[in-house]
């Protein structure tokens, strides 16, 4: 999950998460790459970047009526909720980093 609180990385030093902005003729691609990928794993959210970290799936439930959902279809609904709202978390977080290292006429592509 990233380093703790006792870790040697300081809280403060945030150098590791400096990425070099992507230049709009993106002659600096190369270098952009290796920093982006080098900040957002010291983010702990690489497989936001490469999609290996992937949506939960939807969830299944006994009836679509919800006032007539049993307890484990509840507790379910709950579980997904919560992984839901982790995930596109640190999915924003990660769009948001890459997005402040880009141009903003590259911005408005993607």
């Amino acid at each position: 999950m990233g380093p703790g609180p006792d870790s040697s990385i300081s809280n403060k030093d945030e150098s590791h998460l400096r990425v070099p902005k992507l230049l709009p003729d993106q002659t600096n691609w190369v270098v952009f790459k290796i920093h982006l990928t080098m900040s957002i794993t010291a983010l702990d959210t690489l497989g936001h970047l490469d999609g290996t970290n992937v949506k939960p799936a939807e969830l299944k439930f006994s009836t679509t009526n919800k006032s007539a959902w049993t307890n484990d279809d509840r507790k379910l609904n709950e579980t997904y909720q919560t992984d839901f709202k982790n995930w596109s978390y640190v999915e924003n977080i990660t769009k948001a980093h890459i997005a402040t290292q880009i141009s903003d006429s590259l911005l408005m592509r993607v």
